[in-house]
């Protein structure tokens, strides 16, 4: 199995299986006094267990969020979205939720980011992709930490875990992703270390 994720990443952000599988990303909108949300409705053409799989996984993020804001724990909620990337068997999403507390200050978003296989509707875990520890984070956050604008940050804290969340970038590029003032300060949100495939194959190589 290791020797086929090297292979899958050496070659780019290639396939799960052989099967190439259509989806398209529609935006549902919910807009009302102190609640704006942008949210994706994902449709996987002829795999219905697919698509309601990745669609309920989605929801259950906003339906959270929804569920404390209508119960007044936030004077104000909502969120958007980003499709990350997507090729015939994967779909990478970044959901970005936020709840401020009447009176509140600071950054209240959080960034959800999650990767499916179109096939199945099931998420894809980060060890799919690369086998990194929390020492082959502290070394690239020396110099490939970044804002969720894009913006290249200087790390204030050191790495203590290897998050689930994380989104793709394309031709092999792995983005773990950390909570807004993890890493960095909270003005540039939530951070993400960013794996090129270089990288990649070397942590892959060394963490067997």
């Amino acid at each position: 199995m290791g020797k086929l994720k090297t292979a899958l990443l050496s070659i780019g952000m290639s396939m799960v299986v052989g099967v190439s599988v259509f989806a398209q990303v529609q935006e549902a909108t919910e807009m009302r006094t102190n609640w704006s949300l942008k949210y994706p409705v994902v449709t996987v053409e002829g795999n219905p267990a697919a698509q309601a799989a990745i669609n309920s996984d989605l929801m259950e993020r906003v339906d959270h969020v929804r569920a404390d804001f209508q119960s007044g724990q936030y004077y104000t909620a909502g969120g958007w979205y980003e499709v990350n990337y997507e090729d015939d068997s994967l779909l990478s999403i970044t959901m970005a939720l936020y709840g401020y507390p009447h009176g509140a200050n600071g950054n209240h978003v959080w960034n959800y980011a999650v990767v499916y296989d179109k096939n199945t509707g099931n998420r894809i875990p980060l060890e799919h992709f690369v086998r990194v520890t929390i020492d082959d984070l502290n070394s690239l956050a020396l110099f490939s930490l970044y804002s969720d604008s894009g913006e290249r940050v200087k790390a204030q804290s050191r790495v203590d875990r290897v998050p689930a969340m994380y989104f793709l970038e394309g031709d092999g590029v792995i983005c773990v992703q950390f909570r807004a003032y993890e890493l960095a300060a909270g003005v540039y949100g939530s951070t993400y270390v960013r794996i090129d495939r270089e990288h990649a194959d070397y942590f892959n190589r060394k963490n067997q």
